[in-house]
């Protein structure tokens, strides 16, 4: 009887470890995957955000362009002004 109690202990002691291997293991499967879940939102987060701050910079370049652009043409009509406005002051015009 003694031989049949320590095979049915050892079979019990090797159904426990398989089962508490499986257990474990399908728990670290659950938590890498989570945790790859995460990452990859957060790789598509960045990605989105990226696309956005292109556009942004895109769009800011073009404004830029046009205020440069509107800037010169006002410069170019205040150095007209100006020489008007010293010819009119030297000839006492004004």
């Amino acid at each position: 009887m003694t031989v049949d109690i320590t095979v049915l202990i050892a079979a019990a002691g090797c159904f426990i470890a398989v089962a508490t291997f499986c257990i474990g293991r399908t728990t670290a499967a659950k938590q890498n995957g989570a945790v790859d879940g995460e990452m990859k939102a957060n790789i598509q987060h960045i990605k989105i955000t990226q696309d956005e701050l292109k556009e942004d910079v895109r769009q800011y370049g073009m404004n830029y362009t046009e205020v440069r652009t509107e800037l010169e043409k006002i410069k170019g009509r205040v150095a007209k002004l100006e020489e008007i406005i010293k010819i009119y002051h030297q000839e006492g015009s004004l």
